[in-house]
């Protein structure tokens, strides 16, 4: 069965956010029907139920949509194909990076638990401004030389071009974190390891431990307060002997209730008159 990485949760809150106009919600949207069919698979995946074809349909992709009319029909292919080619020269390995840093952290995310966007953002207008303070410019010329179309970009030092790229592929990892639903996971899906990395099992802070005392708010009950049980009433009394005798009667018979009589020892009254008719 593979991981669960909390779809059904991610899903859910990519749904409730998208509010059905526009780009950003049509990627939402498609993004929580991926999410669903992944959670889906896994459950059936785990039951061994065959696969529904109706239920596993999603939406188009972005590229579809910007490339292909309501009915179908193919639209403003080059414009998006020339738009995609600068992209991929000014900003194509920030992308890849940041789409491999969001792998890692996906394929982590099980023992990690809710992934955050903020330090990556954070991160990347740090490096901005840094590189935005040293005037290094990343901006494009028309150069068309021997190194073109690597002469598109002027970059200044290739550290440079490293900063800006990796300030690239950080705004690529909090976009992606945000726009796969993962503000959805509770802040503390993954619960704290029960062993160090000694293998020693680690202490339980206070804060942590389950109080299991009933009194611990109330207090000990003083003696004054504790309610004592009423004395039983001779009808009770009599009603739990007669409730008694019923239970051996339906257990040993009748018989068993009434006392033995003694075989051995004569009745007196009975030898009395025996002795007076004798006379």
């Amino acid at each position: 069965m593979s991981v669960q990485r909390w779809e059904r949760a991610r899903a859910a809150w990519l749904t409730g956010h998208s509010d059905g106009h526009g780009p950003l919600s049509a990627t939402m949207r498609r993004r929580s029907e991926i999410l669903e069919r992944s959670a889906r698979r896994s459950e059936r995946s785990g039951a061994g139920i065959t696969a529904t074809a109706v239920q596993d349909e999603i939406s188009p992709g972005l590229w579809h949509r910007l490339t292909h009319d309501g009915d179908g029909s193919r639209h403003h292919r080059p414009r998006w194909t020339a738009v995609a080619v600068v992209v991929a020269i000014f900003l194509g390995p920030g992308l890849l990076a940041g789409h491999g840093f969001y792998k890692v952290l996906w394929r982590r995310s099980p023992s990690i638990g809710r992934l955050w966007a903020w330090p990556w953002v954070g991160t990347a207008v740090l490096a901005a401004l840094v590189l935005a303070v040293r005037g290094v410019g990343f901006r494009p010329v028309p150069n068309l030389d021997r190194r073109f179309p690597l002469s598109l970009v002027e970059t200044g030092p290739l550290w440079a071009l490293v900063a800006w790229q990796l300030a690239v592929a950080c705004l690529t990892v909090a976009a992606l974190i945000a726009l796969w639903g993962w503000r959805g996971v509770p802040a503390k899906a993954v619960g704290a390891p029960i062993k160090n990395s000694d293998g020693s099992f680690r202490e339980v802070r206070e804060d942590e431990k389950v109080d299991l005392d009933p009194w611990k708010d109330h207090g000990l009950p003083q003696p004054d307060e504790t309610e004592t049980p009423e004395p039983e009433s001779a009808y009770e009394k009599w009603e739990a002997e007669q409730q008694r005798k019923a239970d051996l009667d339906a257990i040993y018979g009748a018989v068993a209730t009434e006392p033995p009589v003694d075989e051995a020892e004569p009745d007196e009254s009975g030898a009395a008159a025996e002795d007076e008719d004798e006379r």
